[in-house]
Order: C-alpha cells, then sequence, then structure tokens
C-alpha cells in the first residue's frame, strides 16, 4: 500500500510517501507558483503561523510512521493542527469482515466501525494534545467520527480538481468541441465492487463503452451481504447470475491492446483514467460511484467528469447523493427520468430501479437521444458552470 501523507508548515511542505509504513517526513519543495492548484486553495484560507499545520492524508494512506509525525508536531511546537482526508475513509470493524472500501455494516452495527485515518489522526491528538480541525469528503462523515468523540468537516477535495479544468488542454478539447454521441451510455470501472459488478451484469450487453476489469465469483456474489441478490426481482437476479459468469470469461477492458502474443491483458492505470472523451460520445454515463451501499454520499471525479463533458449522468451511490448535489448547487434529471431511487434505503431495490432506468435509455432510438440531449442544454451548462464555481469557491469557509 502506497503511504503519502503531506504537512505543510510555514512555507515547506513535507511528505511522508513510498511503500512501506517506515517512510520518514523530508521536505520537498517551499511553497511556490508551480505547486498544485487545488493545494492552494486550501493552504491560503489557513492562516500559516509557526504554531499551525496543515496534515493531508491522502488516498490509500492506510499505515504510517505516527511517531514521525507526533515527532515533527512537538518539535515544531505545533498547537493548531488542520487535517484534511482526501478520500473515502478505509473502514474496519473488529466483530465483522468485510473490505475497507465498504459500508454496508453501517446499516446494522455502527458503533463497532472504525476509520484507520481516524485512528491516526486520534493518536495524533491525543499525544500531542493540539487544536484540532477535521475535513473530509463524505457527507454524514460524523456516523463514524461519533466512534472517536471527533467532530468530522465536510469538504470534498475532488472539486478542487475543478480549478485546473480550463488550464488542461486535453480536457479543453473535450469541453469546447461538439464530439457527437455514438453510444447510448458509458459505464466505466476501475476495480470490482458489489454494486459494479451487478450493474455490468445488467447492462454489459447494451449499446454503450463499458470496463470492468475484473468481477467476483458467482458464489460471492450470490451470497454478498451488502446488496443481497434475494432482495431484486427474480427475472433480475437470475440476470445477474447469468451476466456475471459471462464477466468472469470475459473481462470487458478499456483501452487495452494485444501483446505480442495476441493476448489482452488488463490497461495501464493511466489508460483507464483516460476515458473522458469516450463519455462525451455517449448519450449517458452511469456513476458507479466509490460507495454505494452507504448513507455516507459523497461525489468523486467519476459525477466530475460527464458534467465536465456536459453529459448526463445516472448516480449509482449512496441514498441522498443526488439530494446531496442538488444542495451544491447542481441539477439533476428529473424531469426525463424518475429519480426517485435516490431515496430507497433497500440498496437492492435501489439498485434494480437503477437498472430500469438504464433499459429504458437504451431501448430509446439514438435519433431521440440526441433530441433529449438538446433539452436538456441549459441543465448541463448549469452543472458545468456550477461545477468551476465550486472549485474555485472551495476552501471560503475554512478557518
Amino acid at each position: 500500500m502506497i503511504v503519502r501523507i503531506e504537512i505543510m508548515h510555514k512555507d515547506k511542505i513535507y511528505v511522508q510517501a513510498g511503500y512501506t509504513s517506515y517512510t520518514r517526513l523530508h521536505p520537498i519543495h517551499k511553497r511556490s507558483k508551480s505547486s498544485s492548484a487545488s493545494y492552494h486553495t486550501v493552504t491560503n484560507k489557513i492562516e500559516r503561523t509557526d504554531g499551525t499545520a496543515i496534515v493531508t492524508l491522502y488516498s490509500g494512506c492506510t499505515k504510517t510512521n505516527i511517531k514521525d509525525i507526533i515527532r515533527f508536531i512537538k518539535v515544531n511546537r505545533i498547537k493548531n493542527v488542520y487535517f484534511f482526508i482526501e478520500d473515502v475513509f478505509r473502514l474496519y470493524s473488529k466483530k465483522h469482515q468485510f473490505a475497507y472500501l465498504e459500508t454496508y455494516v453501517l446499516d446494522y452495527d455502527q458503533k463497532s466501525v472504525r476509520s484507520l485515518e481516524l485512528d491516526m489522526i486520534s493518536t495524533i491528538i491525543s499525544k500531542t494534545k493540539c487544536n484540532y480541525k477535521i475535513y473530509h469528503c463524505e457527507q454524514n462523515a460524523d456516523i463514524v467520527g461519533e466512534n472517536y468523540n471527533l467532530e468530522i468537516n465536510y469538504f470534498d477535495w475532488f472539486f478542487l480538481d475543478c480549478i485546473d479544468i480550463k488550464n488542461s488542454g486535453k480536457q479543453r478539447k473535450y469541453i469546447e468541441s461538439k464530439i457527437p454521441i455514438k453510444h447510448k451510455i458509458s459505464c466505466f470501472n476501475l476495480r470490482r465492487d458489489w454494486h459494479r459488478t451487478i450493474i455490468m451484469s445488467l447492462i454489459k450487453d447494451f449499446d454503450g463503452t463499458f470496463s470492468l476489469n475484473d468481477s467476483y465469483t458467482t458464489k460471492e456474489l450470490i451470497t454478498n451481504p451488502a446488496i443481497p441478490l434475494k432482495n431484486f426481482g427474480r427475472p433480475i437476479s437470475k440476470r445477474i447470475v447469468k451476466g456475471n459468469k459471462s464477466l468472469l470469461e470475459s473481462p470487458i477492458l478499456w483501452d487495452a491492446a494485444p501483446d505480442k502474443n495476441g493476448k489482452i491483458t488488463a490497461p495501464t492505470h493511466k489508460n483507464q483514467l483516460d476515458n473522458t472523451g469516450a463519455i462525451a460520445a455517449s448519450f449517458v454515463n452511469v456513476v458507479t460511484e466509490t460507495r454505494f451501499a452507504s448513507s455516507m454520499p459523497n461525489v468523486s471525479e467519476k459525477t466530475l467528469k460527464p458534467i465536465l463533458v456536459k453529459r448526463p449522468f445516472i448516480m449509482v451511490g449512496p441514498v441522498g447523493t443526488l439530494a446531496h448535489l442538488r444542495e451544491l448547487g447542481f441539477k439533476t434529471f428529473s424531469k426525463w427520468w424518475d429519480e426517485g431511487y435516490d431515496s430507497i434505503t433497500d440498496h437492492s431495490k435501489r439498485l434494480e430501479m437503477i437498472y430500469k432506468i438504464i433499459e429504458s435509455i437504451n431501448d430509446m432510438p439514438l435519433d431521440d437521444l440526441n433530441t433529449l440531449l438538446e433539452d436538456m442544454n441549459s441543465v448541463l451548462e448549469h452543472n458545468f458552470n456550477n461545477m468551476l464555481k465550486l472549485g474555485e469557491q472551495m476552501g471560503k469557509n475554512l478557518d
């Protein structure tokens, strides 16, 4: 697991990064114009005195040399620490077995769930006695914070990426050029998860551009506790199992080239992330967010990509994610399809309703979808401008 923590103190950024849990803090550079715009947006809102530090925990940061960080805070006599958790919590429970990125246990045993990031932060706070503020990208994160008696403030780091959009040549070509839609649906999945495997099992043969590198075994899928197949209607559950067996035999790989022997293997991580053009060439993007069986909505780059290229999206995410987007100033697509799924707390029923919307879109002629896209234009333009505005305003409430 890659370790990456950054500490900004006065005019220097210190990094702990590597593939072990024992990497040491070291300065990487003085603060300069070459630093990322997103980092400046955060740090410019906080007064950086001798007694203040900003600690950012990046995705995948599940182990680190906490003693080194504590020593750094003590030696520099830092009294105020701002913690930013850039990605979703990595969760675990001593009572229950589940993957770090799963949250379904919160539905029935919230008090048992812990976070690897909050483990680190609470240890740092207790050992240094510092004043602190914690910012995290998941709404309702106090659900987990309460187990540590820690207050969590909402701050979605992913919106900071919007700051650089206007300056990105590659992204600008997707924004400024009118890319005709060639397919009805797009849905990209870098790694497997229950909601991703299920939705791809259902829509893999639709008119679209898709990816899912690997799937679960049929037994794993049938017995999964997060989105139980028994809660789907019988025809749908049978289709899920049949589709998954097909995915196991032939994974859907995006932007993968055959090797010299003609064998196609999983593409590089970089290639898989470069799918914005393919999203623009489809009518609707099915966004399979990081979480699904969860009550903590968050918005990542997965949601921002269709907004960037002015395409509608269907949200395969936690309960209340569309409501959360509307609170942030976005408009969604209830004029054109039923978004009641956003409030369905039964995860299987919510996913089944989402599938039926995708199915109805797949049944429409491409000419009709082009007409629909024109009708949506004012909403799509609004969302694009709102995304940029949020990127510019993010951090105004920090103190």
